[in-house]
């Protein structure tokens, strides 16, 4: 069962919204999605039960349980600006 999902694409300059050509994905806890696009610069994380989710930017896997970078509560966003070979992992909380 999927406990993140995750939206990513651009911002448009005039409304401060995804541009209509984002893409997503969905995480089950442990999971790691790469982000290969580099014309994608903006995630919204939307966690559908409370969630740990970690980054890195190099060739190992990110540790959600070691070092997480936020704590998101179910039914909550959060944005990050990301780049191309992040990669993104998340577990429940």
């Amino acid at each position: 069962m999927a406990i993140a999902q995750l939206l990513y694409g651009n911002i448009d300059s005039e409304s401060d919204v995804l541009t209509a050509d984002f893409e997503s994905a969905e995480l089950n806890t442990g999971e790691t999605h790469t982000f290969t696009n580099a014309s994608r610069k903006y995630l919204i994380v939307n966690a559908l039960v409370d969630i740990y989710v970690a980054f890195t930017s190099n060739n190992t896997t990110p540790n959600a349980s070691v070092t997480p970078r936020v704590k998101i509560l179910a039914g909550s966003s959060f944005p990050f600006s990301i780049r191309s070979g992040v990669k993104v992992t998340v577990i429940a909380a």
